[in-house]
């Protein structure tokens, strides 16, 4: 994902990363909040800065949410917005964005 000024937003390293992360909860007053749990889920992609696309395995649900929403990720290492883990090949890199190409089409 680029942002307009051609530059990578730091989120997509994240992309196919088995994350920890809030999910969309409604609140008493009917309005849209961050639940109070955090669940597993996978990081489908970055669309802008500042939010990624989750879907969370439990119930396969589909979320657009605030990177700041996201707890921990793989070996469940807290998330800081930079990745602390071993980098996946370039192969793995290569599958896994096939792989979500084929789920969207």
């Amino acid at each position: 994902v680029k942002s307009e000024e051609g530059q990578a937003y730091e989120n997509d390293d994240l992309v196919g990363s088995v994350v920890m992360a809030y999910y969309k909860a409604k609140g008493k007053d009917g309005e849209v909040k961050k639940s109070r749990s955090a669940k597993e889920c996978r990081v489908m992609n970055s669309p802008d800065a500042g939010m990624v696309t989750v879907q969370f395995l439990e119930n396969g649900a589909r979320h657009h949410i605030p990177e700041d929403w996201v707890t921990t990720h793989d070996e469940g290492l807290p998330y800081s917005g930079v990745k602390t883990v071993e980098e996946p090949s370039a192969v793995v890199k290569r599958r896994g964005r096939m792989v979500l190409e084929l789920l969207n089409h």
